[in-house]
């Protein structure tokens, strides 16, 4: 579903995705406890992480953001940042060290430069990092996420190693 300029509908897909982690809370509790995402981060939060990042927000990312300011667990492995933890705190050294890691042992080549990853959601309990690239493609308002590239990529190394 999409909004009429075109860009997607948060509110829809953040429901789905509740609506997704709820189901999944009643069959394994103990390993998916119950969240939900925080309030929307208003103007003041927005200026905060932009003056500490030393740039604007991606439009998508932006908008995200406004409707859901942080989600621990929101995605079963990691967290959706907030505004508060974009470009400072644990969660955003961490993934910036995995990042770190891949770019050093991952044999990066094709991959976007490094300076122009936004991190989006981080995992406290393994190396998960979801970002965007912010030199790539824009579509819908925002930029492309990396993971649709990572799997373009990794689908492409599986198909040519005959796997």
């Amino acid at each position: 579903m999409r909004h009429p300029d075109g860009s997607p509908w948060w509110e829809v897909m953040l429901g789905d995705m509740i609506t997704s982690s709820l189901r999944i809370t009643q069959v394994a509790p103990d390993i998916y406890p119950l969240s939900v995402p925080h309030l929307g981060a208003d103007d003041e939060a927005v200026a905060a992480a932009v003056a500490r990042l030393g740039r604007p927000l991606d439009g998508q990312h932006e908008t995200l953001l406004r409707f859901a300011n942080g989600w621990e667990d929101g995605f079963q492995s990691g967290d959706l940042l907030s505004t508060d933890e974009l470009g400072q705190g644990p969660p955003w050294a961490h993934a910036n060290q995995c990042l770190d890691v891949f770019y050093e042992e991952g044999g990066s080549d094709g991959w976007p430069p490094r300076d122009e990853l936004c991190i989006l959601h981080a995992s406290a309990y393994d190396t998960d990092v979801m970002v965007l690239w912010l030199g790539g493609t824009v579509t819908e308002g925002g930029h492309l996420s990396c993971t649709s590239m990572a799997r373009s990529l990794v689908a492409g190394r599986t198909s040519t190693s005959g796997g």
